[in-house]
């Protein structure tokens, strides 16, 4: 014999769905641009590693550092009040499309979209990509400050690295 089943009443509580809101606070999205990561030469541009330490270090400065700091600092981003993190302008906008370019095709991103710069003082790490509204999509990472050269923030022998982000996994096999 089938279980009784009780009547179907009125729900107790009411469950709004809704759109999450960040409340100002950056985000990101990494699945955009999948080659955000990807080391390239391109001209005088070279993002590899001296090696396996290395990119560990940089990317764990990314992802726990850098990021959060941003977020967190989001109307000083906006507002340009944030030293490191600002719009690429002229020759500097220049440069970073060409890399843009070489990483993922000419016609993958419009000439229109602005290009940003994301850093924090004191670091030569540099992650240059575009926002929509206050979503950041990463297009690649300037690990030597090479966008924006600088003797203080330049390492003297990063054209001689070759040592690639996409060789990580190897790492691990």
């Amino acid at each position: 014999m089938a279980k009784r089943v009780g009547k179907a009443g009125k729900a107790k509580r009411v469950v709004k769905t809704e759109t999450p809101r960040n409340n100002g606070i950056i985000s990101f999205n990494f699945s955009e641009y999948e080659k955000w990561t990807y080391s390239i030469k391109c001209g005088k541009f070279n993002n590899h590693f001296k090696n396996f330490e290395q990119a560990s270090r940089h990317f764990y400065f990314i992802l726990s550092e850098l990021f959060p700091y941003v977020s967190s600092n989001t109307e000083e981003v906006f507002n340009g009040r944030q030293d490191h993190c600002h719009i690429l302008r002229k020759e500097n906008e220049k440069f970073a499309r060409q890399v843009i370019n070489k990483l993922y095709g000419n016609d993958r991103l419009d000439e229109t979209i602005e290009l940003w710069e994301l850093g924090k003082p004191t670091q030569e790490i540099r992650v240059i990509g575009s926002f929509v509204d206050r979503t950041f999509y990463p297009l690649f990472i300037d690990h030597h400050h090479l966008i924006y050269p600088s003797k203080k923030y330049n390492d003297p022998d990063y054209e001689k690295y070759s040592y690639k982000a996409q060789d990580i996994p190897n790492e691990y096999n």
